[in-house]
Order: structure tokens, then sequence, then C-alpha cells
């Protein structure tokens, strides 16, 4: 009740379970028998034998086990890449390849977002020419053959040079920028599933050279940015376009205010070139509270200001160059006379960004551990903490006020998050100043101090303490 329907036309017969919608399909050749999932395509099987039942989905390599116990369902990556469980006691760090959880990449400039453009990666017959101005063979009036022999191509859409292809590893395509931005800054936003503390930003150009002067800002919130570092290949660079920053060379660690550091690439290519810096020391432990704050972040964006095979010719400085660029195409209009000669290689590009980083915990935790479902980061919170990333104080520790960072006494306890004494009356309570500094708060040791507060006290009693 209600009857089962036996499917003789099977052989062995089937029966199908009217009372599912859609109705189950039940197997009885399986010992025990399997129940197959008709609405799932490819079918699902699930094995009965596990307790609660585990879902095998057999499409995937290697197959994915789904655990029915959690609300939504966990998908268990059996590859582990990006890993499960980080270890933060490492020296340095453990640490992940963000991109690889990257929500939304997007950029200010593509190639044939405006309609269809022609770009021609640069040259070292370009370079002579627009440092020179000695013209490369045979004339700069191309052919579509002789276009098609120095690289020239064309952007019919936006989509086929899309910002999140720099974190598609198995892509071959690329971002690129488009020509009509050539005197603006362009950038790439990455933002992350969650906040993470940065360590290592790594970019490398495709069809084009680096930038010669590039920034790296950071938001909390995807909306509001603040500069974490400026970049440039000289000290006179920096000078020139960061005045108000202090200058550091690349070796030099950012602590918490923002720098202008100088930088070199690897190769100094005109393309596949690769640049990488390290936003904090290689051995990570034991950062502050303020650096913690400073190398935290939920999206990162890479500002280009300036391309990398722009040179100071030798009759000008540096400043007079610079204030040239509105009219001669960043790169020696006057020189070259030919404006869309420059604009046709005025464009950035990159072929992959990977921003290394660990997971935030807020100086708290040992571990972190993904949630494969969610693609975030857990940390397994000590000191009293609370929180996927410790964040804040466990309902019933707010006895002494929260605190980013490791906080210890002079014993080597921590110095955060002590247990509020509710007489067992109360299972969660907040910290107060005022009731601090006025010692109206008597903590799990029977001392006045801290500035715990129960809240909703059972069994008919009131007070700080449900006394």
């Amino acid at each position: 009740d209600p009857p089962e329907v036996i499917d003789l036309t099977r052989n062995p017969p089937k029966v199908i379970n009217l009372t599912r919608n859609p109705p189950e399909v039940i197997d009885l050749t399986k010992d025990p028998p399997e129940v197959v999932d008709l609405t799932q395509d490819p079918p699902e099987v699930i094995d009965l034998t596990q307790d609660p039942p585990e879902v095998i989905d057999l499409t995937r390599n290697p197959p994915k086990v789904i655990n029915l116990t959690r609300n939504p369902p966990e998908v268990i990556d059996l590859t582990k890449d990006p890993p499960e469980v980080v270890d933060l006691t490492q020296d340095p760090p453990e640490v992940i390849d963000l991109t690889q959880l990257a929500h939304i990449v997007t950029s200010n400039s593509t190639c044939g977002q405006f309609g269809p453009e022609k770009f021609c990666p640069i040259t070292s017959d370009d370079l002579q020419y627009i440092r020179e101005g000695s013209r490369p063979e045979p004339n700069r009036e191309r052919s579509t053959n002789q276009d098609r022999a120095f690289g020239c191509g064309r952007c019919d859409w936006p989509t086929t040079h899309a910002a999140h292809h720099v974190t598609e590893r198995d892509s071959p395509a690329h971002w690129q920028s488009s020509t009509t931005h050539y005197d603006l800054p362009v950038s790439v936003t990455v933002q992350f599933t969650q906040v993470h503390s940065l360590r290592t930003v790594e970019m490398q150009s495709s069809n084009s050279p680096l930038p010669r002067v590039w920034t790296i800002e950071k938001s909390l919130d995807g909306k509001r940015f603040t500069p974490m570092a400026a970049f440039a290949d000289s000290g006179e660079t920096c000078k020139v376009n960061f005045p108000e920053l202090p200058i550091r060379l690349l070796g030099d660690v950012i602590n918490s205010q923002p720098i202008c550091r100088v930088v070199q690439s690897k190769n100094a290519a005109l393309r596949n070139d690769v640049i990488r810096v390290d936003l904090a020391p290689r051995s990570g432990m034991n950062l502050t509270a303020e650096q913690l704050e400073f190398l935290s972040a939920r999206s990162i964006r890479l500002t280009f200001h300036q391309l990398h095979f722009l040179k100071t010719p030798d009759n000008s400085s540096d400043a007079e160059f610079r204030r040239q660029r509105a009219s001669d195409a960043e790169f020696g209009r006057q020189r070259a006379q030919d404006a869309e000669f420059g604009r046709q290689r005025a464009f950035f590009s990159l072929s992959r960004v990977s921003v290394l980083g660990t997971c935030h915990c807020s100086g708290h935790a040992k571990t972190c551990t993904l949630n494969p479902y969610s693609k975030k980061y857990v940390c397994k919170c000590e000191s009293n903490t609370c929180g996927d990333d410790c964040e804040r104080c466990c309902p019933l520790f707010n006895q002494t006020p929260y605190q980013p960072g490791p906080v210890f006494t002079s014993a080597g306890q921590p110095d955060i998050c002590s247990r509020c004494n509710c007489n067992g009356l109360a299972s969660e309570c907040i910290y107060n100043e005022t009731v601090d500094q006025s010692a109206m708060s008597v903590d799990s040791e029977g001392k006045r101090r801290g500035g715990g507060v129960c809240l909703n006290c059972r069994d008919f009693s009131a007070g700080v303490n449900c006394e």
C-alpha cells in the first residue's frame, strides 16, 4: 500500500516504487538492491549499504562522493586540488593559489569591447622605430600578409580576450586591453570567495611586454579599494609617478603601509614575460595585527599605468616625457609621427595571474579546511574564537575583548576571549567596556576584572553574572 508495479518485460523483473516522485527503479539483481535515480543524467547510483546512503557520481574522474548528511550536501573531491586542509604552522606557511578560488574576474578595458579593432604585438624593429625614429623595413604600410607575419590581428568580440582567462590554467586564451585606452590606466580585478591573507602576486604577459609602472590595490567588500604597493623599474620612475610613497628595493617586504618598490621582470621580454612580487616575508609566522589587517583582502586589483617599453629619450627628463603622454600616444608620437602605428601596439596582455595566500583566520588558527561545496576555507579556531575566519569570540567567551592576531599574556596564555562567569545560568555573553572600567563583572576565577555581561539568564536569575 500503495501497490508496487512489477515490470515483467525486464529480465530479471524490476520493481517500480510508485510512492516516489518520480518513481524509483529498484534493481533486485544487486545484493543489496541498488536504487537508481532516474532524474539524473546519467543516473546516479545510491549505495544502500552506507548509513546514511552515499551517492557516488560515476561521471567524475576520479569519482566524487556526495555526503548526504550535510545540508546542502557536500561534494568531497578526491583529487584534493586545491588542498582540503592547509597547515598554517609551517614556516613559511602553506599557501593556496587563490585565483583557483576566484569568484569574479573583470577588467575596465578589453580588446574589442568598443567594436572591432586592429592590434600588432610589439617587435624589436618596432622598438627601434619608436626609440630612434628609424622606420621598419620595408615600410610602415604593411600588407595583410605582412601583418599576419608580424602577428597583427583583430579583436572582433570582447569575449575573445576577456579577463577571466587569466585564472583558467588550461585555457590557451588570454586577456588583452583595448588599444583605445592607450593613455589611460587599465586594470584587472580578481574577487575571491572570501577574505584571505595575501602573500605573493605573480603574473605573466602574453603577446605584449609587462607594464613598466603598475599598482596593487585591495578591497574587503569589492567596492572600496585601498593601495597596497606601487611598482616601477627604477627609483626615479617611482619618484616621478608616486612622490608620496617611500621607495624600497625588491627584497624589502611590505609592512603595513603602501610603498613604491623597484622591481624588474624576469626576462624584460617583449612577450611571455614573468614578474613575481612578495607582499609578506617568506617566513610568514608571527605577523602583527597591523600586518594581518594590511594583507587581508577579498578582492585584488592590478592597475597598469605605463607600458614597459616606454623609455626616456636621452635629451629629456622622465618628468618631461611623462607630461607628453596625452599628446604622444604614450610612447613617442612626436618621434614616430605616426599615431596609428603607435596606438596599435599600445596594449597590455596577461596569460596568467597567480595570487598566493593563506587562510585569513585573524591569527587564531593553525589549520583551515576547504568546504568543497562552497569553495570556502573554514579555520580551526583556537583561543576561544569562533567564525569562519576566527573573527569573533565564541558566545560564552567575551569576558575580555576580541583582538586579531596572536595575543598572549606574559605567561604565554591567550589574552583574549576569556570565559564569562554566568554561574551556569547562561550560554552567551557580551563584552561591555563600561562594565570593565567599573569592575562590575566577576570572571571565572572570582576576580573583578573584564567586562563580560551574561545574556538571557535562566531560572529567573538576573545580573551581570546571573548572580
